[in-house]
């Protein structure tokens, strides 16, 4: 009811139906209520403590083992109802044996902010050359499916790929990474959120719904924030502009690591802005290796190294995807090319006026028009010249850093192949 856009809250309770010695009595067997999110939300409509999107719903989803036949009654009721009856309220209810499956929702990552900031971002997914975007995949798993959900997104730009890292088997949440290439091409496509997964031996494939911010919201405490299910997912690159910080993994394709030990993993920094500071934090993303303890690299050199430690966190063998992220307060300038540009159309124009007032000194009057259109073409450049600089100036911006994906193969420890 609640999802087909009808202010409600419904609840069912279910009881069974004997019959006693003064006629019919009623057993209460379970009530059932709201489908809970998956993941903890964030107590304010940004983000704080968690995602500013709830996957959850006030419609029910449940489970009921009947272990006695018989006769039950079910009674839906709303929540919301009190004293009203709204008679253009909907309601669909749908009661089948169990059906395993599973559906997905994801939305652009939303890091934890500093100091106060409370805004909350569309983000839409208009990519610069060099750029790893995060996106947050929320499992919501039916009717007893528990196993591993492959994750990606299909329908991309040329030069953009997606890494999805597998949805474990019995948990909820997902990262997919969304890469373009620095030098990846101008372009646009409508992409498609997919998951991937073996029901009763067969593969089952869902498409999923990616959420977003109606508008951008700068200060949740002055405008209500309002999330949305966007209806397609178009994907861009600029094809212009690239990323202030690249982080990518330099030499094998797969690192290899035994159970118990560290690896050390060069990393290579490229660094196309100014930062406030020289250093960046980064954590791991990872189902499995979350738990990797953090670390820092240095904007001052372009080699660095990322450690992932296995005698912090356990394992089982195998391979997993990974990538490092964190924050960083870059020195953004909108557009420096339109100054250099428009620098280039301003000389023109001057150069072009200059000329005229030349031919206006040695002819009749009639070129006087010439050049007041000279002169009106000059303080137009200008204005705009002067325009794209103040937009150039550097301000600082919080910029989400994501490394490239990154294979990380555990192998078994010595003993343990020995056996």
């Amino acid at each position: 009811s609640e999802r087909l856009g009808n202010p409600t809250d419904p609840t069912i309770v279910v009881q069974q139906v004997k019959q006693g010695e003064n006629g019919e009595e009623l057993v209460d067997v379970a009530e059932l209520t709201d489908i809970a999110s998956p993941i903890k939300v964030s107590s304010n409509g940004y983000s704080y403590d968690g995602p500013p999107y709830n996957a959850g719903s006030a419609d029910i989803l449940a489970e009921l083992t009947i272990k006695e036949s018989g006769t039950y009654r079910v009674q839906l009721s709303d929540l919301f109802g009190g004293t009203r009856s709204v008679p253009t309220n909907t309601y669909r209810m749908v009661i089948r044996k169990a059906q395993p499956d599973f559906a997905l929702v994801g939305w652009a990552q939303h890091m934890t902010l500093r100091n106060g900031d409370r805004n909350a971002l569309s983000k839409p997914i208009a990519l610069r050359g060099g750029t790893t975007m995060p996106f947050e995949v929320i499992v919501i798993r039916r009717d007893g499916f528990n196993d591993p959900i492959h994750l990606t997104m299909e329908g991309l730009p040329e030069g953009v790929t997606s890494t999805g890292f597998t949805v474990p088997a019995g948990k909820s949440t997902g990262i997919l990474l969304v890469t373009a290439e620095a030098d990846a091409p101008r372009g646009v496509s409508m992409a498609t959120l997919v998951g991937r997964a073996e029901i009763d031996g067969k593969e089952v494939i869902r498409n999923g719904h990616m959420a977003s911010m109606s508008w951008p919201v700068p200060d949740a405490w002055s405008a209500i924030p309002r999330p949305r299910l966007v209806g397609v997912v178009p994907v861009s690159v600029c094809g212009e502009e690239q990323a202030p910080l690249t982080v990518s993994a330099e030499g094998q394709e797969v690192w290899e690591v035994k159970l118990g030990q560290r690896i050390e993993i060069p990393l290579k920094i490229e660094k196309r802005s100014e930062f406030q500071g020289n250093k960046v934090s980064l954590k791991t993303y990872s189902p499995e290796l979350s738990g990797n303890p953090g670390f820092d690299i240095s904007l001052d050199d372009e080699k660095n190294v990322g450690v992932v430690d296995l005698t912090k966190i356990k394992v089982a063998p195998g391979d997993y995807e990974i990538a490092f992220y964190g924050s960083a307060v870059a020195k953004y300038r909108d557009n420096p090319n339109a100054v250099t540009i428009l620098e280039q159309a301003l000389k023109q124009a001057q150069e072009e006026a200059e000329a005229t007032a030349k031919e206006v000194a040695q002819a009749e009057e009639s070129t006087e028009e010439r050049k007041k259109r000279a002169d009106a073409a000059v303080a137009e450049v200008q204005k705009q010249l002067n325009a794209a600089v103040a937009r150039a100036k550097p301000k600082d911006i919080v910029d989400i850093v994501v490394s490239s994906p990154i294979t990380i193969r555990v192998q078994p420890s010595e003993p343990e192949q020995e056996k």
